[in-house]
């Protein structure tokens, strides 16, 4: 196997495939300014054809694709090094999005192949499984260099990658408005059904969609990190570098030892009472739904009513179980409930204060203090190896506190 991915071959891989993305989408480019059927049919300006065709994530991110194998060819072939780490992950993350939201939508809404002509479904298989797949196998080939760690990305990295998914719904909304204020055609106003906040019962969908997008976003972004940690390991391992993996190991280890503090119990525990309110409320809206949509002024369907409930108690239930395994010091429970709480913001906003305490809660689970020696302690007096042996393997940087903490 290993001769199908040496680098020469790789770099041909890379030309051939860059290609053939390439002709792609400068193919598709001119069906979407010649075609007459279906949406674009209805939009009879170049620039609106243009407008609508590069609303869709799935465009942005297929050009973003094409954009990062033409940077990684040059960087490989003239400074023989890689794009930062970052960047593979953040466009891997983006289109990954792109292809399980799309065949989720499929098996939502069956009937929007229905009406494709044959070029119009290789098209959109190209666009939502082909280069997904192959920007994936890009990452995971190139993953393992070195080790990330999980607390660093929360804290900064995470909010980079959010970005764009947050700035892309709020210009696809504003887009969305001012079509509608110029009385364009309905199936013109937002790329995606979701997004549509002028439907029945709009504003709920869009808000479960935009956790569903937050959801995936967060997800792939830990998946491919702990996919890149386990190839290090396997890298470190192979190469026979045991010492290096033993630090990271211990180093990981320590983390479920760290010692709660003031801040962190201050937030498990309003996390524990705003989840416990959220369930007593999502029952209630769902019991008096009748009477919350003659106060809204709002029409509404059961079953997406019962849907917006279901989800509410979901998230905070998920929060109130990991609230209360975060006061008995589990390291990562606190970081799902800093995660609950901002997704949870898409719904709290009914009771007003509500995002402000998901906010707080979030801010306070995500932004932890450092290791302290008491953590240090509390590993060592768990640990059965030889004070001395451990001494040696344990890395500066983990045993080296700030002076308030000596």
């Amino acid at each position: 196997m290993k001769h199908f991915f040496t680098d020469r071959k790789l770099l041909i891989y890379r030309i051939i495939g860059i290609m053939l993305i390439f002709v792609f989408l400068v193919c598709d480019f001119i069906l979407v300014l010649k075609t007459n059927s279906g949406i674009y049919g209805q939009l009879p300006t170049y620039g609106e054809r243009l407008s609508h065709y590069y609303s869709y994530f799935t465009t942005q991110t297929n050009y973003l694709v094409f954009v990062y194998f033409v940077f990684y060819l040059f960087q490989k072939k003239f400074k023989n090094t890689k794009p930062d780490f970052i960047i593979r992950l953040m466009v891997t993350v983006y289109i990954t999005m792109t292809m399980l939201v799309f065949w989720l939508g499929l098996a939502v809404q069956g009937d929007i192949v229905t009406n494709m002509s044959v070029y119009e479904w290789i098209s959109t298989f190209i666009l939502h499984t082909i280069i997904p797949i192959a920007m994936i196998l890009s990452y995971i080939v190139t993953a393992g260099d070195t080790f990330y760690k999980f607390e660093i990305h929360h804290k900064t990295n995470y909010w980079l990658i959010c970005l764009y998914p947050t700035l892309y719904l709020i210009c696809i909304l504003i887009r969305g408005y001012i079509r509608h204020s110029d009385d364009q055609p309905d199936n013109t106003l937002f790329p995606y059904f979701f997004l549509n906040f002028y439907a029945t019962n709009g504003f709920a969908l869009l808000a479960v969609g935009s956790v569903l997008i937050f959801t995936l976003c967060t997800s792939f972004q830990y998946f491919y990190i702990w996919i890149n940690n386990l190839f290090y390991f396997r890298k470190q391992i192979k190469e026979n570098n045991i010492t290096k993996v033993d630090q990271i190991k211990i180093m990981i280890n320590i983390k479920q030892h760290r010692q709660l503090d003031q801040k962190g119990k201050i937030a498990m525990i309003l996390a524990i009472l705003v989840a416990i309110f959220n369930i007593i409320f999502s029952v209630l809206y769902y019991l008096y739904r009748d009477m919350w949509s003659k106060i809204l002024n709002y029409p509404y369907q059961k079953e997406l009513v019962l849907v917006f409930s279901i989800i509410i108690s979901i998230f905070s239930i998920i929060t109130l179980l990991f609230s209360i395994l975060g006061l008995k010091n589990f390291y990562w429970a606190r970081i799902v409930v800093g995660f609950c709480s901002i997704a949870l913001v898409c719904f709290n906003w009914i009771w007003i204060l509500g995002p402000v305490f998901d906010i707080i809660i979030a801010t306070l689970c995500l932004n932890n203090h450092k290791y302290s020696k008491a953590d240090l302690d509390a590993y060592l007096a768990t640990n059965q190896q030889p004070l001395k042996y451990k001494a040696k393997i344990i890395p500066n940087e983990i045993i080296s506190f700030d002076e308030d903490e000596k």
